[in-house]
């Protein structure tokens, strides 16, 4: 997945390709946990969510989210990222995630910036693709944002027995199937 053309000049590598006896070192050099996405029903992986840079002192984490290219425009990506959001500002004293992005990246969440991410910073002409140099955008997403989220989307609020988010983090650490769209089965750097 990561290794497709599209998709990985999308991802935190930007199209790096390393070497394979480096890769699993790089996958989690500097990430607090990353979480693979999956369909309800089972299937194949549907992307992968990943927490890094994260500084504890300041409530701060980056946020990382790559999906197989079957699995974009289907609302994977919100899903996953809302979960995987409430997860870390859950188990981490978390205030705040960013979610560094290309220009050309924005239209497939053009909609959730202003309401859930905010731009924090615009790096003029920062990355190069296709041709062109892009803007590269630093959004935040706060926990009032993500309360708002889930304000606007009630459905994704309970688990299948009604709990709520408490209950829900610990069975994202055992993996399972989630309501909705997208499940997540998890594996954070603590538990390799």
């Amino acid at each position: 997945m990561l290794s497709d053309g599209d998709i990985g000049a999308r991802w935190r590598l930007r199209g790096a390709v390393p070497r394979p006896q480096a890769f699993d070192q790089l996958l989690w050099d500097g990430v607090l946990t990353q979480l693979i996405v999956e369909g309800s029903s089972g299937g194949p992986q549907r992307g992968l969510v990943t927490a890094y840079a994260a500084n504890l002192s300041t409530g701060t984490a980056h946020v990382a989210v790559a999906l197989a290219p079957q699995s974009t425009q289907r609302g994977y990506g919100p899903e996953a990222t809302a979960i995987f959001a409430r997860y870390l500002f859950a188990t981490w004293t978390l205030r705040k995630l960013y979610f560094e992005t290309p220009e050309f990246n924005c239209s497939q969440f053009a909609s959730a910036i202003g309401r859930y991410l905010h731009i924090e910073a615009r790096l003029k002409g920062h990355e190069y693709f296709n041709g062109r140099y892009w803007d590269s955008l630093i959004l935040a997403m706060y926990r009032d944002d993500l309360d708002r989220f889930y304000a606007d989307h009630p459905r994704l609020t309970h688990n299948n027995n009604g709990n709520r988010a408490v209950q829900e983090r610990s069975y994202l650490h055992a993996g399972g199937t989630w309501p909705g769209n997208a499940s997540v089965a998890a594996e954070s750097a603590g538990d390799r």
